[in-house]
């Protein structure tokens, strides 16, 4: 399914860009936005941790630098926010797609939903592995969740392992029909809750010019299984 939400010029601003993410969990500013007033709005959610280009080719490539679609996932624990500013686009293909896990989650009945919090999720051993992280655990105004579908999923009893099976069997039908696709143009940006939305692409050509700023925004907290 294909939808754009976009902000209103007020959103232009960190309280709106805010605002809009307490309300949405996704905000998108369909305007020029230069990079450094894009650098001061992602400072307004918490400390840069990493920064990365997002773009084809590489002598050891990740997923993002392979033209392949990427499932819908969340990134690191680490990141509270994401942040993309694109700096030149692909006409041909690699559209963003970002999916409600909250949504997902309200598929649930309130003790699987609860149950979710007992199913461990492996860290990326990319980034140090470390003890699983729960899947979805309670915060104010819903869940806070860790998913990315490739890595292993751990229920710790078979409540757990029921809602887990739930959640996924949802989670797969959602993502075929019930997400967010949107293509930035150069200047335009993207900031989403990296614990609410899940986030995907499209396919891409190989040789795609498709160039994105991306930042890690953190607090500070890891959500680890104690």
């Amino acid at each position: 399914m294909t939808q754009t939400q976009t902000a209103d010029d007020s959103a232009v601003t960190s309280e709106g860009v805010a605002a809009k993410l307490a309300d949405t969990g996704i905000c998108v500013i369909d305007e020029e936005v230069a990079d450094a007033r894009f650098r001061d709005i992602s400072r307004h959610f918490g400390e840069i941790v990493y920064e990365a280009e997002i773009r084809m080719g590489a002598e050891r490539p990740r997923n993002y630098q392979l033209p392949a679609a990427i499932d819908f996932h969340t990134d690191h624990v680490m990141a509270e926010t994401i942040a993309w500013r694109c700096v030149a686009s692909e006409p041909g293909g690699g559209e963003m797609r970002f999916l409600d896990l909250q949504k997902v989650a309200d598929m649930l009945e309130e003790e699987e939903q609860q149950a979710l919090g007992r199913v461990g999720v492996t860290d990326n051993a990319a980034w140090g592995g470390g003890e699983p992280i729960p899947l979805a655990l309670p915060r104010p105004g819903g869940l806070r969740f860790h998913y990315v579908p490739w890595l292993r999923s751990y229920p710790y009893d078979a409540a757990a392992a029921a809602a887990l099976e739930k959640f996924e069997q949802a989670f797969r039908k959602a993502s075929q029909t019930d997400y967010v696709e949107i293509e930035l143009a150069p200047g335009q940006c993207v900031f989403l809750d990296n614990h609410r939305i899940a986030h995907g692409r499209a396919a891409i050509p190989s040789d795609s010019p498709r160039n994105l700023t991306r930042l890690w925004i953190g607090s500070g907290e890891t959500g680890r299984v104690a």
